[in-house]
């Protein structure tokens, strides 16, 4: 993530590195920026963490309340 966000360790690194972000007027960089979170949704990381513990124990896939909560 670091070419697209920029990453603080205190909350006052956060405020700081967000007024940064605010202040950038780079097209290149905003699109980017939209297409990795556009990839980085919840959905896809609870669908890839389903999938890791189907991997492990495969009899999970069939626990219908789980399916229906990634379908």
């Amino acid at each position: 993530f670091r070419e697209v966000v920029y990453l603080g360790i205190t909350p006052e690194d956060y405020i700081h590195l967000i007024e940064k972000a605010l202040k950038e007027d780079n097209k290149e960089l905003q699109k980017k920026r939209i297409e990795v979170a556009a990839t980085h949704t919840w959905e896809r990381s609870v669908q890839a963490i389903y999938e890791a513990i189907i991997k492990v124990d495969p009899s999970f896939a069939s626990k219908q309340s789980l399916k229906t909560m990634v379908s």
